[in-house]
């Protein structure tokens, strides 16, 4: 083995060591997004009338029926 081969070795590793780092930093971000997002849908939903709270339970249900479905 070469100092050669251990400077390619050490380059592909440090590739792979950004490449999770940006994918991780990606996944966070878009997590965190999602529980902003839900915060504020649960506030506004909780000012809604009866039946407009109803009315965003059926769409949820329909939203997670459709997404069990498309799996299959």
């Amino acid at each position: 083995m070469t100092t050669d081969d251990l400077v390619d070795e050490k380059a592909i590793i440090g590739f792979w060591e950004k490449a999770l780092l940006i994918i991780g930093s990606l996944f966070v971000g878009s997590l965190m997004g999602e529980i902003f997002i839900f915060e504020w849908l649960k506030d506004y939903v909780s000012s809604l009338p009866e039946t407009g709270q109803l009315a965003m339970l059926f769409i949820g249900i329909l939203i997670i029926a459709g997404g069990f479905l498309r799996r299959k």
